[in-house]
């Protein structure tokens, strides 16, 4: 029997995911938010407004703030979309049986790895697609250019990269969306390893965003840290350093968990 090797196992997970109906499910979900918040803001907008300053992309995207009702839906729905498209497959694969028959072809370590791997480029782009999306249909429309302070828009001084969201907006927003990835990401290999031990398909897709609707009602300053809406959304104030090391810390602990399982799985199999 052929074994089938880990680059490979890679590249047919991964295309096979992307391609599968629950990523373009959440990634369609998203894009409706933003084509709905570029058609309702984006392309109405009237230069200059009513206080004389030129409107920019930095205050009409899907990423601006959390007030109009596309960008708080799209935000608070985020753990559910990720999780829907890094974990489904997964659960299903696993489930259904197919999971036993790469693990005849593959060794256990490498397979288990490879789906966490998979699993977090899904969940990072169901998130970064829309968001990326939200700002080209504002490019065709607006000018690209450094937010003013007066303005009203933006980020707190104590929140993290605030000389850069005014200085130089265009590597903010690189940066932040790199952020969103790496947070989506973790969210869903967080989900798909709640689905390994499920026996009911959604309830580990559900679990993500019941802890993060828990730190947007609550005001305990060791739960709010758990409020992805307000964390992933690049223009709105609150995310302090604290909160970007507590994200980044727990997707680092999951690739460790990750690096853990592959290297597990290669001992036992060699």
């Amino acid at each position: 029997m052929k074994f089938i090797d880990m680059k490979t196992l890679f590249k047919r997970e991964l295309t096979r995911v992307l391609k599968g109906r629950f990523f373009i499910l959440s990634v369609v979900i998203g894009l409706i938010f933003a084509v709905w918040y570029s058609f309702s803001d984006v392309f109405k907008v009237i230069q200059p407004n009513e206080n004389g300053y030129t409107e920019i992309v930095a205050y009409h995207w899907l990423g601006a703030s959390m007030y109009p009702v596309q960008s708080f839906a799209f935000y608070m729905i985020a753990p559910l979309l990720a999780s829907l498209a890094g974990s489904m497959d997964f659960y299903y694969e696993r489930v259904g049986g197919a999971a036993k028959q790469f693990l005849i072809r593959t060794k256990k370590g490498e397979y288990y790895g490879t789906w966490l791997l998979v699993s977090f480029i899904a969940g990072g782009l169901s998130i970064v697609i829309p968001m990326a999306a939200s700002i080209l249909m504002s490019l065709l429309a607006l000018p690209f250019q450094n937010p003013e302070t007066i303005s009203g828009f933006g980020v707190w001084v104590m929140d993290a990269g605030f000389n850069m969201y005014f200085e130089n907006y265009g590597l903010y927003l690189f940066l932040y969306l790199l952020f969103d990835f790496v947070v989506g990401g973790g969210i869903a290999v967080f989900a798909s390893l709640l689905s390994y031990f499920s026996k009911l398909p959604f309830v580990h897709v559900l679990l993500p965003f019941a802890l993060s609707y828990a730190g947007f009602i609550t005001v305990d300053p060791t739960v709010t840290v758990l409020n992805t809406a307000k964390t992933l959304c690049p223009g709105v104030y609150g995310t302090t350093p604290v909160n970007i090391l507590v994200w980044l810390s727990g997707a680092i602990a999951l690739c460790l968990i990750f690096i853990l399982v592959s290297v597990k799985g290669r001992k036992n199999s060699d």
